[in-house]
């Protein structure tokens, strides 16, 4: 018997953990990945009103559920 968990959390995909995480997530035979979205996350770094850098970052976020054993 097994009951089923849902969780969502966000991935950094320049993040080399959180890639691994993710990678956890799609391996494990127990996990179904329901919904998954992109997200693109800028900053921008200003100086005197112009912008001096800015950085793009793509997020997935992810929802999945689990099967876990009572």
């Amino acid at each position: 018997m097994y009951k089923t968990v849902h969780e969502t959390r966000k991935f950094n995909t320049d993040d080399e953990d959180d890639l691994k995480n993710y990678d956890a997530v799609l391996n494990d035979p127990l996990c179904t990945v329901v919904s998954e979205r992109k997200e693109k996350l800028e900053t921008c770094a200003f100086d005197e009103g112009k912008i001096v850098s800015s950085e793009e970052h793509i997020i997935l976020v992810v929802t999945w559920s689990k099967k876990v054993l009572l």
